[in-house]
């Protein structure tokens, strides 16, 4: 069920990625999805970018992408960086920071199709049903006109 509802969740996440592509300036998007497990379970999940093969349906998009992750799973500074294809893109994620089960901070930058730079928090609130996540992403699009694709 977990792995259904992270599912859910990214999706979500790659629908709000195609609206900010159509929009100028600053954003701010949210979503939320209940999950039924833990907060410890669900931020384990989510802190340590080798687990997200297992549960991201981008990982479908190019199941041959190259994948390189540095440093310490889970830690502050560790990273996952991808080569797809031209659904899947490229870019890196960060740990930027975390406060085990509650938050988690990402830096995120996407290099092609679009160059992007943004901050994605993750936010793990026990509910009687489990954990509530509530996911933001913010940043600043530029316009397509002036956005470059990288090959």
């Amino acid at each position: 069920m977990l792995k259904k509802v992270a599912l859910a969740v990214v999706a979500v996440l790659g629908l709000a990625l195609g609206a900010v592509a159509l929009k100028d300036g600053a954003f701010v998007i949210t979503r939320n999805a209940v999950l039924k497990a833990p907060p410890e379970v669900v931020f384990a999940q989510v802190v340590d970018f080798k687990l997200w093969p297992a549960w991201s349906p981008w990982e479908k998009m190019d199941p041959a992408a190259k994948k390189t992750f540095e440093g310490t799973p889970g830690a502050v500074g560790s990273s996952y960086a991808w080569q797809g294809n031209s659904d899947m893109g490229s870019g890196k994620m960060t740990v930027a920071s975390f406060d085990a089960p509650k938050s988690l901070d990402i830096d995120l930058h996407f290099t092609a199709p679009m160059e992007a730079k943004n901050l994605t928090r993750f936010e793990f609130a026990p509910v009687a049903e489990g954990t509530k996540v509530t996911w933001t992403m913010s940043g600043t699009n530029a316009s397509p006109a002036s956005c470059s694709a990288s090959s």
